[in-house]
């Protein structure tokens, strides 16, 4: 999956990616003349998709692909980066992901949001979230729709490419025009980023997208301001995902909506073959 295998991801712009912004200078010698260019947004794929972040990320150009036909973006702390403390910071420090898919019929991701919750509990999804293609690594801990937008958080216990992150993800899909951007947030292994900081991070990502491609009608559903709209019939527990999702502090976890639970063969018999039918997995995992 790409979002997980960028060969060109840098250790040096990895480590420096949150707090420690001298991790790859050597030093933190005192800095002269205007601070050194960033960028906070890219446009990628043939159809000049705008990837950008929250205030104080910026796109780095060493783990950024541009295929035409697909892109991945990363995007880190500016001011690490920039190797310069003068460049602005996220409020919560952590790494962002952009895989943008091959161009298809457009809303085809709208259309097919009730079969993804079955399918991300089955063996195939779980297969297929994970960076090593064993289900067995990956825990779907969280997942719901609002409106048009579809939210995973997952662990995942392979080994992952980009180096220094938590095994815990949030995960937003949704259609952007005729593609899918599958945008993910991914927590320092020396942050303290919680649970309800990651999503509110997700959500501002996604809102910058959105509003960078002029999808306004996707705002009210990533932006929390649409009615939550519980998952169709899946294999999906939500009583044991709040208990999983939540940080041990006794704090309540994110908003989401409750779902509920039936056999998962029941409802996995047919929605491999139905996303199979419309492209979705080759475009949402290759």
């Amino acid at each position: 999956m790409s979002i997980w295998t960028s060969k060109s991801v840098q250790a040096c712009t990895l480590l420096g990616a949150g707090l420690f912004l001298f991790g790859c200078s050597g030093g933190g010698a005192p800095y002269a003349g205007p601070p050194p260019d960033v960028d906070t947004e890219i446009a990628v794929t043939s159809d000049r998709l705008v990837v950008t972040g929250p205030d104080g990320f910026c796109i780095d150009p060493a783990a950024t692909q541009d295929r035409g036909i697909s892109a991945f973006v990363l995007l880190g702390n500016c001011a690490a980066i920039g190797n310069s403390p003068r460049l602005p910071q996220p409020e919560h420090p952590s790494i962002l992901t952009a895989a943008i898919s091959e161009a298809g019929p457009e809303g085809s991701l709208r259309s097919n949001i009730p079969a993804m919750a079955a399918f991300f509990t089955s063996e195939q999804g779980r297969g297929l979230l994970s960076r090593d293609q064993d289900p067995n690594s990956v825990e779907i801990l969280d997942m719901f729709h609002q409106g048009d937008v579809f939210f995973l958080n997952a662990r995942d216990s392979s080994a992952s490419s980009i180096r220094s992150v938590k095994e815990d993800y949030w995960r937003v899909y949704m259609d952007v025009g005729n593609r899918i951007a599958t945008l993910s947030v991914l927590a320092l292994e020396d942050s303290n980023l919680t649970e309800a900081q990651s999503l509110e991070t997700l959500r501002a990502f996604a809102g910058q997208i959105a509003t960078a491609n002029n999808q306004t009608s996707l705002q009210p559903a990533i932006l929390a301001e649409a009615e939550p709209t519980p998952l169709p019939d899946g294999p999906y527990d939500s009583d044991q995902a709040t208990a999983q999702s939540g940080d041990g502090s006794g704090s309540s976890a994110p908003t989401r909506p409750t779902t509920r639970t039936v056999s998962p063969a029941r409802a996995a018999r047919t929605v491999v073959r139905t996303l199979d039918t419309v492209g979705l997995l080759r475009r949402l995992f290759n």
